[in-house]
């Protein structure tokens, strides 16, 4: 029997949209649910990867997330395109990006040396910037 759930909350932006992801049968697809409304929008096809920690562009038109694939590779990053649905990989290994407030540059930190040390408090994580 197959299970609809919601497996996280993405990012929310200030107009009052939320976006999530929901897995059922090992397909994930990116929702947008409008809290003023209540619509919920399906923004993408179906993904072979879980989206995290998102974070929606100045504009609104696109979100900035980790792709994760469980037992993959490492954590990268990626964006989509809500009126497409197209997502872009960026080639960046990170997590936890965010959009700059002018929409130019995008901001993430990459805290895998910090885990595969053991969490050892004198590794130091980098915040690192790329041009959006």
């Amino acid at each position: 029997m197959a299970t609809k759930h919601v497996l996280l909350t993405l990012a929310t932006l200030a107009v009052g949209a939320w976006a999530v992801a929901a897995n059922a049968q090992s397909t994930v697809h990116l929702y947008i649910y409008d809290t003023h409304t209540g619509a919920v929008t399906q923004a993408s096809p179906a993904m072979d990867f879980e989206p995290y920690n998102a974070s929606f562009s100045n504009n609104g038109k696109k979100l900035v997330h980790d792709l994760v694939i469980q037992g993959g590779p490492a954590q990268t990053l990626g964006v989509t395109d809500l009126t497409t649905g197209t997502m872009t990989p960026l080639g960046l290994e990170g997590d936890s990006a965010h959009w700059s407030p002018n929409g130019k540059t995008i901001a993430y930190t990459n805290y895998q040396d910090w885990v595969d040390s053991g969490f050892d408090p004198t590794v130091p994580v980098q915040l690192r910037i790329v041009p959006a």
